[in-house]
């Protein structure tokens, strides 16, 4: 298995309408592992369990794991800032069209 690799980030520079419309139906335990999940990226800190991944048809995009069916979408910017994109079940997260 490939390592885990290291992200850290150095804050959020913003979040898509789609991101805020299906963070608000997170329901409590997928809404807290966000907040640690945002949290371990600020810090450098990323569990190897989350599963980093880039997406490879997406440019700058990156998945991460919440927990065993969430995932968080972001774009990751030069300057180390992201755009939150998507966060949901693997299939709500991984539309991105």
């Amino acid at each position: 298995m490939a390592p885990q690799p290291t992200l850290r980030i150095a804050g959020i520079r913003g979040v898509s309408p789609r991101f805020k419309r299906l963070k608000r139906k997170l329901s409590p335990e997928p809404a807290s592992q966000l907040r640690q999940v945002l949290h371990e990226l600020m810090t450098g800190t990323l569990t190897p369990g989350r599963n980093l991944e880039k997406l490879p048809s997406y440019g700058s995009l990156y998945s991460v794991r919440l927990n065993k069916t969430a995932r968080l979408v972001f774009e990751l910017e030069k300057d180390q800032t992201v755009f939150l994109v998507a966060v949901g079940s693997h299939d709500l997260a991984y539309r991105l069209s």
